[in-house]
């Protein structure tokens, strides 16, 4: 019984080369290769251990079929052509490659040459990029009812919040964000930075951070004035923290006065859907 199609064919003329390679080399000598997500590009066996692959390309170049699927089957793991793998950092032996697969942490041995040479989205770029698509086609309550600011005018003109929205409302009049987090999206707007969190089931903007970038400073009369823009013009003031609030939203800031803490101060706003919202 034959457990893989021909898979003399595919495998041993890169097997011998693997076989070979760096005979006058010092044993286990390492190579440098990008780490990241890789794609199968040829149907092999990942092996659990560099001795057992090293026996799988022994078998290979005798060209005995039987054993070669009996060993990959009773040592490792089957690789089909374009199988989503995981190369790990500095994990590369005589073309040998360390490799995990999706949502595991058993790492198993595969022919690095078996790989797609270049990685095509490191582990986070990945992440970011599944955390955008889940809030982009996330379908807010059309219940929720969304708070209504006022256009400001000067520096503060760019700063425009669509608080208990989807990332779609921001990206529509801001371009896209960078995600940064499961639920969490930076935006740059003029010298400001925005830092909205899309929290609860229906991923809508519960809840932002307002600073400034590059150095500057984001100041009371500036919060103040965004805070003014729904509607909160009273505030409380207990030590440095000044507090904006009603029964939809609250805003808070710290008031450092000048010098080089003023840089991180920022402006925080939660609506009434925040989980932390008092």
């Amino acid at each position: 019984m034959k457990y893989l199609p021909s898979p003399i064919t595919l495998l041993i003329a890169v097997l011998l080369v693997i076989a070979t390679a760096g005979a006058d080399e010092p044993e286990n000598i390492k190579s440098e290769s990008e780490p990241g997500i890789r794609w199968v590009t040829t149907t092999t066996f990942a092996m659990n251990t560099m001795e057992d692959l090293d026996d799988l390309v022994k078998i290979a170049v005798q060209g005995d079929d039987d054993a070669y699927a009996k060993k990959g089957y009773e040592s490792g793991i089957l690789m089909c052509k374009g199988d989503k793998v995981y190369l790990q950092m500095a994990r590369v032996f005589r073309g040998k490659a360390q490799i995990r697969l999706p949502g595991e942490t058993e790492k198993y041995w595969i022919p690095l040459d078996f790989l797609s040479t270049e990685p095509v989205k490191t582990l986070q770029e990945e992440f970011f990029e599944e955390a955008r698509e889940d809030l982009l086609a996330s379908q807010p309550d059309p219940k929720i009812p969304t708070i209504q600011q006022k256009p400001m005018e000067g520096d503060l003109a760019v700063i425009r919040l669509f608080l208990n929205q989807p990332l779609s409302a921001w990206e529509k009049v801001f371009g896209p964000g960078k995600v940064v987090g499961r639920n969490v999206a930076d935006f740059e707007v003029g010298r400001f930075k925005i830092k909205s969190f899309f929290d609860g089931p229906s991923h809508v903007a519960t809840g932002v951070y307002v600073f400034a970038k590059d150095g500057k400073t984001l100041t009371l009369k500036e919060a103040s004035r965004i805070m003014a823009s729904f509607g909160l013009t009273s505030s409380k003031k207990e030590n440095h923290e000044i507090t904006w609030g009603n029964k939809t939203m609250e805003g808070s800031f710290y008031d450092v006065g000048e010098g080089p803490m003023a840089q991180r101060m920022t402006l925080s706003i939660r609506t009434n859907l925040h989980p932390n919202f008092n």
